[in-house]
């Protein structure tokens, strides 16, 4: 019996490894404690794996996987950085609250406040945004 679940085992990891996963995303909190990690696994299905600190917290349900569609997949850190939440298609999916180490209630996801955008030079770009070049146009 033992040597029949062996084989069963290797042949489910080898069909596994036949479907790419890939880092989408790392995230550092603000105060740089913690590291979110956002993979994509596209298979049969296509599902979103989210990692912090080095756990795995969450595997999505699959997602009908179709190349034709941008999921804009994140993960965005909350006001406080305690807070870890995973965006598909613009809706929050999934929220980790580090500091309590526990996901959070569908409740509690929604009304999550996200900090406020960074300031355009914060992201030291170094060339000119498409609406600054054409206010440069005469």
């Amino acid at each position: 019996m033992s040597a029949l679940l062996l084989y069963v085992l290797s042949v489910f990891i080898w069909i596994s490894s036949l479907f790419p996963t890939r880092t989408v995303q790392v995230l550092y909190s603000p105060d740089y404690d913690n590291k979110a990690v956002l993979k994509r696994t596209d298979g049969i299905d296509l599902t979103f794996t989210v990692i912090v600190n080095g756990r795995k917290v969450y595997s999505s349900p699959d997602f009908a996987p179709d190349s034709r569609i941008d999921f804009r997949e994140r993960i965005v850190w909350d006001r406080s950085g305690n807070v870890v939440i995973l965006e598909v298609a613009g809706k929050r999916l999934f929220g980790y609250n580090v500091k309590m180490q526990k996901p959070l209630s569908d409740n509690d996801l929604l009304f999550i406040e996200y900090p406020p955008e960074p300031n355009e030079w914060e992201y030291g770009f170094e060339g000119d945004w498409p609406e600054d070049r054409l206010k440069n146009v005469k």
